[in-house]
């Protein structure tokens, strides 16, 4: 088993070192050396747009030459001791709510401010070089080369810009003695993980999700996930025994959305909301579009039901029809029973045994007369006679 004193070595080893130059400020004040300056320096643009998230102001010695605000929508630039020439110029590129790399230039009387999104803010000439500068941003590092902003928390509490819808912020929290960090969420507050000696790092995620109730989604021994709603443009940390810890945040860039036309509420109210009224929307129109095509489905098969039962009863008519004029036919081609005659129609039979003159007209046979002998005798006169005597006497 290792010492204590070794483990102890150990763990120190491998709390990871943060510059100091990377340490969050409110401003900065930088000398310009023989008329030219150039630096680098991490800001956070804060979400309100009428509000100016960067001032720069330049000095020679203690007399303000130029001064420049730039907000969401415009870069405003005072001249002649703020007095005399101001000038405002829109921004035409999408703004959010994100941190940002700036570059600015000083270099033969002409002043350049870039970003990283390869913007350029300010490009204009300056009647005298200045001696001194002076930045002002809400969460400003003036002189870090990484994207890891740095904020010590100790009694008082530290406000840290919340993240954006479906989005995600990361965090180190590190302390050399115990100390019980706490995050505050508009009205809620959660209890992380204790630091201490055997456990003095601690990886925070906060993620961004709409209607979501600040909670401890994920808890582990080295880390731990929280998730916040959309409605709240700030989250504080603090210390519950008042011991001093660092926050180190992993910046990560991205794309900000097109821009998009915004009522005045909106742009006074802020875009910490913008997420979840979008959400809202999708919900609503997803819902209309379901309706819809149920209202759609519903009317179709009302429609064929209402088409078939027309058809049916526009066929029954002629299926009796036909089968009325199949009965006829059938009635008519049927063979009919003989009629008796009417008794009174009838003429009276002869009595058995009667006989009634029957006129017969009957031609006197003649033999052919191939079969005619000459010396004939008279004796088919005599036949002829005898056999109408037989028929008149009824044999």
């Amino acid at each position: 088993m290792l010492p204590s004193s070794l483990v102890f070595i150990g763990v120190v080893l491998v709390i990871p070192i943060v510059s100091p130059d990377c340490r969050v400020t409110p401003s900065s004040r930088l000398d310009v050396k023989n008329q030219q300056l150039t630096i680098r320096f991490w800001g956070f643009i804060t979400g309100i747009e009428v509000h100016s998230f960067l001032t720069v102001v330049l000095y020679d010695k203690d007399l303000p030459l130029l001064k420049i605000e730039c907000n969401h929508t415009h870069v405003t630039i005072h001249a002649s001791e703020f007095k005399a020439e101001k000038t405002s110029e829109p921004v035409p590129w999408p703004v959010c709510s994100e941190w940002r790399q700036f570059r600015l230039v000083i270099h033969s009387n002409h002043l350049d401010i870039t970003d990283d999104h390869n913007n350029t803010w300010v490009s204009r000439s300056i009647r005298k070089s200045p001696t001194c500068l002076k930045l002002v941003m809400d969460h400003l590092e003036p002189s870090c080369s990484t994207p890891t902003p740095m904020w010590e928390v100790g009694a008082n509490t530290q406000d840290i810009a919340a993240p954006r819808c479906h989005d995600a912020l990361h965090f180190t929290l590190q302390a050399d003695t115990i100390v019980t960090p706490r995050l505050t969420v508009g009205n809620v507050s959660l209890t992380l993980h204790e630091l201490s000696l055997s456990q003095p790092s601690l990886s925070l995620t906060v993620r961004g999700t709409p209607g979501a109730t600040p909670a401890v989604l994920v808890a582990v021994v080295c880390g731990m996930t929280v998730e916040v709603g959309c409605t709240v443009p700030t989250l504080s940390l603090s210390s519950e025994n008042g011991a001093t810890f660092t926050v180190t945040q992993r910046i990560h860039l991205q794309e900000c959305p097109p821009k998009t036309h915004k009522t005045k509420k909106a742009q006074s109210g802020g875009g910490s909301q913008d997420c979840a009224q979008v959400y809202r929307l999708s919900l609503f129109l997803a819902t209309v579009l379901v309706v819809l095509l149920i209202t759609l489905c519903v009317s179709c098969l009302l429609h064929l039901k209402k088409r078939q039962t027309r058809l049916h009863c526009e066929q029954t008519p002629r299926v009796r029809t036909q089968r009325k004029g199949m009965q006829k036919h059938h009635i008519t081609e049927s063979p009919t029973k003989p009629r008796k005659e009417s008794p009174l129609y009838l003429e009276p039979r002869p009595a058995p045994g009667v006989l009634h003159p029957t006129h017969i007209t009957l031609q006197p046979w003649m033999p052919p007369s191939a079969h005619i002998y000459e010396n004939s005798d008279h004796s088919s006169t005599d036949n002829y006679d005898d056999f109408e005597l037989d028929i008149y006497n009824g044999k």
